[in-house]
């Protein structure tokens, strides 16, 4: 999905802001691999202001102490203000500095933000309810824990890891079960480790 050398400034489309900001993680770390000079800044808001515009700018100004720097802010909403303020600093950042923006709706931001920025959509794609539903049924007519594992080692991504953990949440019978109740709780746990693998 991303290319080395990386853009200045990246818009990724995803109606799962929280859950998207960790998949553009993943995926940077698969493009630049295990690079010591790499460095991963993340935050998540519902609002992005101007206030939070100016410290971003701010940020951005600042030599990278590593080799590449990411800087990944996702938000539901950003003020008009705040898109203006950013400008010239998604436009001409610090050397080895890079923006990564993850929002639900792209297009409602200014086109001056748009044209200066690389657009993506398909990083974050929507989960299958079909394909998650089957997969939920297998975790849960599995035998024993080791089993279980074996089906979530084969996901991809931490993403579908979360898509699980919320259709496993919605089963009653995992609710009544203390042995599927563990295990679920197993996975979630792991599924908020951001550092570490998909697989176990």
């Amino acid at each position: 999905m991303f290319q080395t050398p990386l853009h200045h400034c990246y818009l990724v489309s995803a109606r799962d802001v929280s859950a998207c900001t960790e998949t553009v993680q993943e995926k940077l770390r698969a493009t630049v691999g295990a690079d010591p000079a790499l460095s991963i800044e993340s935050i998540t808001m519902d609002i992005l202001t101007i206030e939070i515009a100016r410290e971003l700018r701010e940020r951005g100004q600042q030599k990278a102490s590593g080799e590449i720097r990411c800087l990944i802010y996702g938000f539901n909403t950003i003020t008009v203000e705040a898109q203006n303020a950013l400008l010239k600093i998604i436009e001409n950042p610090a050397a080895g500095t890079h923006f990564f923006f993850v929002t639900p709706d792209v297009s409602n931001l200014l086109e001056t933000v748009r044209s200066r920025s690389w657009i993506i959509t398909d990083i974050c794609a929507e989960a299958d309810p079909e394909q998650i539903r089957a997969l939920a049924e297998s975790f849960l007519a599995a035998r024993g824990l080791a089993e279980r594992l074996q089906i979530v080692e084969k996901l991809e991504t931490k993403e579908e890891l979360r898509w699980l953990v919320r259709a496993l949440a919605k089963n009653e019978a995992v609710r009544k079960n203390t042995q599927l109740g563990q295990a679920v709780e197993l996975v979630a746990d792991y599924s908020l480790d951001t550092g570490a693998s998909v697989k176990l």
